[in-house]
């Protein structure tokens, strides 16, 4: 028999999960006539094989998950932009109703335009400023930062609130 079938056999047991060297030759030799030595050598260059598929295999499980990832990230990215476009057109149609005095309302199923009174301005500009909040808060403006604090409290703090 040639030596390819002998490797072969063995990354089949190392594939199994039969990674221990007496275990497999006890295995090879059940079914072969195969001297302790030479499985030796055999071994070594099954492991060498399997070593090179094992590592195309985790490669190419690398490459996919990166891919993935890269995925999610777009997605991520996108929905925040697309997040903030929205936010960003809704302040523009607020700034223009504001700065017309005028809104426009349907009465009787049709269009037409009435100024503003104090109220609805007064709303107009607390969407402006909620909006502006949410633009702040999906870009990280106002992020509170973690402080570490110590305080020293003794005998001389209470000697001042005395």
């Amino acid at each position: 028999m040639s030596k390819e079938i002998y490797i072969e056999y063995i990354v089949s047991e190392l594939e199994k999960g039969n990674v221990s060297f007496e275990r497999v030759f006890e295995l090879i030799v059940t079914k072969f006539n195969l001297s302790r030595p030479t499985f030796s050598k055999y071994w070594k260059l099954a492991n060498e094989a399997y070593k090179v598929k094992r590592d195309v295999i985790n490669e190419a499980k690398l490459s996919e998950t990166i891919q993935i990832e890269k995925e999610v990230v777009k997605t991520i990215i996108s929905n925040k932009l697309e997040r903030l476009e929205i936010y960003h057109n809704q302040i523009i149609n607020c700034i223009k109703e504001l700065t017309h005095g005028f809104t426009e309302e349907m009465k009787n199923g049709e269009l037409f335009s009435r100024p503003l009174n104090i109220n609805e301005k007064s709303a107009i500009r607390r969407s402006i400023k909620d909006l502006q909040s949410e633009i702040s808060k999906i870009e990280g403006d106002y992020a509170t930062s973690k402080l570490e604090m110590s305080f020293n409290v003794g005998l001389d703090m209470e000697e001042e609130f005395e």
